[in-house]
């Protein structure tokens, strides 16, 4: 079984116990991948679930958080006082799931016509008035001259329940040993989560602690998956989704049984 995962160390706790079995790549890139059977399996971002009617497989791990993600969100220029006054954005290109989560939260809670904010290129970031930024480069943003918006916090003010930024996911069911891989990976990496920062370096580590202990949740609960039901509602009511899905495809019944 060919694996994928994402550069990020949100992952780790997935992870860290598949060996030399994992291919890694940016998350779009990952999907890519999957799409053209180069992988069997991967962490894909919910969008491309969605979007690809995959089938996912949330009990052998997810990344999710119920309310502040600390990792997806925007930095706006302190010159700002809130989303409602920036014109124009830079989107990071590598995940599609934030850029349209980002889109909803603009206009479900800013009711912001999303025609009246201008996208820039990462050649012209510097002239942004905020960056949505992922993963590692958001947890560790230090510029001066930003204020941060968390997604994950602005997903829960709208909503009341969590978000999956992305699960194991595959073009096809898994086998009972496949998913039992995943599975067992998950489960070390819990019970392990400080050890995986070993080789982190020192000013790093204690905010990847608190990170992965406290922000990024792995295990799948009723609210993430009503989240997910939430985004996928959303992102068709907005037309950001083609075709539109109708229904949830998450394999929920049939990985608890194999993980029973």
């Amino acid at each position: 079984m060919k694996i994928g995962t994402v550069p990020y160390y949100n992952c780790l706790p997935l992870t860290a116990g598949l060996g030399d079995k994992l291919i890694t790549l940016p998350p779009r890139d990952l999907t890519a991948a999957l799409l053209n059977d180069e992988i069997d399996v991967g962490l894909i971002p919910t969008y491309s679930i969605l979007k690809h009617n995959l089938h996912a497989f949330p009990e052998a791990g997810l990344i999710g958080c119920d309310g502040a993600v600390k990792s997806v969100g925007f930095f706006i220029r302190d010159v700002f006082k809130d989303l409602d006054d920036i014109e124009t954005i830079y989107f990071d290109a590598e995940s599609q799931t934030s850029v349209e989560l980002a889109k909803i939260i603009l206009h479900k809670l800013y009711g912001r016509n999303l025609r009246s904010i201008k996208a820039l290129p990462l050649e012209n970031i510097c002239q942004a008035d905020a960056l949505l930024l992922i993963g590692d480069k958001a947890l560790f943003f230090h510029e001066p001259g930003y204020k941060y918006w968390d997604l994950g916090a602005l997903w829960k003010q709208l909503t009341g329940v969590g978000f999956i930024f992305a699960a194991w996911a595959s073009k096809r069911l898994l086998k009972p040993d496949e998913f039992q891989t995943l599975l067992q990976s998950k489960q070390h990496g819990l019970a392990n989560r400080e050890q995986l920062l070993n080789n982190v370096p020192t000013q790093k580590r204690d905010v990847l602690s608190k990170y992965l202990q406290e922000n990024i949740i792995y295990n799948d609960t009723p609210e993430l998956r009503r989240g997910y039901e939430l985004f996928r509602d959303y992102l068709n009511e907005m037309n950001l989704l083609h075709p539109p899905t109708i229904e949830a495809n998450l394999d929920f019944e049939m990985m608890l049984r194999w993980s029973a």
